[in-house]
């Protein structure tokens, strides 16, 4: 999705499920988590690539993220990533939150309860504050919770 700044300027912002290129190589791949880790501050995003150019399988330290092929996962900042040529056309961010079908998601156990009401609450600030980029983190966990 592209994001109007003040100066006009669009901006490139990396939803789950887009195909995208990473750093100077230029590696494909797509996303597949997008969120804070336990490895590391911040917001990170999971990328499946297409060829083993990665550095694991998804899962860092002990703790799975996303799954994939040995050597196809690598973790990046959204700002690392491109997005691929030939992509579907953007959607507005309208139809990208009211879509009546969920993206796969890293999951929160269902029977979490505290865990979903910290994800409602997440998001439901998120919503108030319009802030499109943590609405698209939270969204795959909210519907993970049913």
């Amino acid at each position: 999705m592209a994001k109007t700044i003040p100066d006009g300027q669009a901006v490139y912002i990396p939803c789950m499920g887009d195909q995208v290129l990473i750093g100077p190589s230029k590696a494909l791949g797509t996303v597949a988590f997008i969120g804070e880790t336990k490895f590391s501050d911040g917001q990170w995003m999971g990328i499946v690539l297409s060829k083993p150019e990665g550095k694991h399988d998804g899962t860092v330290k002990g703790h799975r993220y996303f799954e994939c092929a040995p050597k196809h996962g690598i973790f990046v900042r959204a700002n690392s990533c491109v997005k691929a040529p030939g992509e579907m056309p953007e959607v507005s961010k309208q139809d990208t939150l009211t879509s009546s079908h969920p993206p796969a998601s890293p999951s929160i156990p269902a029977h979490d309860s505290r865990a979903a009401v910290e994800v409602q609450s997440k998001l439901a600030k998120a919503v108030e504050e319009v802030d499109e980029v943590r609405i698209r983190q939270l969204l795959p966990q909210a519907y993970s919770l049913g």
